[in-house]
């Protein structure tokens, strides 16, 4: 079972098609990752109809790209490929890495509820640090409360704790 990712950035490189004897065809896409702490190229193979996904795509165009991750062995060798299967060109990110906010809904459109931050590669953002003095150690376990008294006995009977 292949999973579906998603992933933005700006185009670093885009391939030419490569055809191979059996037929098979494969075109690479080069993305920069659009986290500014730490960029990576992240290389994608599009085959076989997909190739020509990319005739619209251009050095520095800012795209989506979903893919899929897909391994195999060969020779006792593991390899893992991002395999491709749309590009989108979308606004280029504002700073920090994160995309423009959506434009408002008309008056009366159905507007989807707002979700928390996620950062690039889909993690949540990290909370903010703490304000000068303010750290609070962690609570203790408070003590065992304190016995409650006996009971009052029902009777003076209940006084006499002879056994005749």
């Amino acid at each position: 079972m292949a999973l579906t990712f998603e992933m933005t950035g700006k185009v670093k490189q885009v391939g030419e098609i490569q055809t191979f004897q059996s037929g098979f065809e494969k075109r690479e896409l080069v993305v920069i990752d659009d986290d500014p702490r730490f960029p990576q190229d992240i290389a994608f193979n599009f085959v076989r109809d997909r190739t020509h996904i990319l005739d619209s795509i251009a050095v520095g165009d800012f795209v989506k790209v979903t893919f899929d991750i897909r391994g195999r062995e060969y020779n006792g060798r593991h390899y893992t490929d991002l395999t491709g299967w749309r590009v989108e060109k979308v606004q280029e990110a504002a700073p920090g890495g994160y995309p423009p906010p959506p434009a408002p809904a008309a008056p009366g459109a159905y507007a989807p509820t707002p979700q928390a931050p996620v950062a690039p590669g889909g993690y949540p953002p990290p909370p903010a640090p703490a304000a000068a003095g303010a750290y609070a150690p962690p609570r203790q376990a408070s003590a065992a409360p304190a016995p409650s008294a006996p009971a009052a006995p029902a009777s003076n009977e209940d006084l006499d704790d002879l056994p005749f």
